[in-house]
């Protein structure tokens, strides 16, 4: 996983986080083939050692949003709802890119996830149409 400045700002940190978890599956397509596909169908305690791995990862996201929330950078949408975003998103495209199914540079997905998660899809015109 990328090494996050201390100093930057939650989205940046955020940013990182999402880019460094695309890059590395591009890096090491197997072994996140095992983690994102072969570890679903393994047994009661080949996923407990991975989803206690995995717990550290989501720990990071949850800081980062209540930090970003601290700061009045994010709104107060609730952090587990912000993990499921990333971590389902990240878990589909990765698994779609390794199948073959989308050739589009992980990289590529990192900017529009990162942007659909601290942005929303609503424009500020369409904020007020609701």
């Amino acid at each position: 996983m990328p090494k996050i400045q201390s100093s930057a700002n939650p989205a940046e940190k955020l940013h990182t986080l999402i880019k460094g978890q695309f890059e590395f599956i591009e890096a090491h397509p197997n072994l996140a083939r095992v983690y994102l596909i072969e570890m679903r169908q393994s047994d009661a305690t080949m996923r407990k050692a991975a989803n206690d791995t995995a717990e550290q990862y989501l720990e990071d996201i949850r800081q980062l949003v209540w930090e970003g929330q601290a700061k009045g950078l994010f709104n107060d949408a609730a952090a587990e709802s912000v993990v499921a975003v990333i971590v389902g998103a990240t878990e589909l495209i990765g698994v779609r890119w390794l199948l073959g199914l989308d050739s589009r540079p992980l990289a590529d997905h990192a900017e529009q996830l990162f942007t659909v998660v601290t942005h929303g899809l609503l424009t500020h015109e369409a904020e007020y149409a609701i």
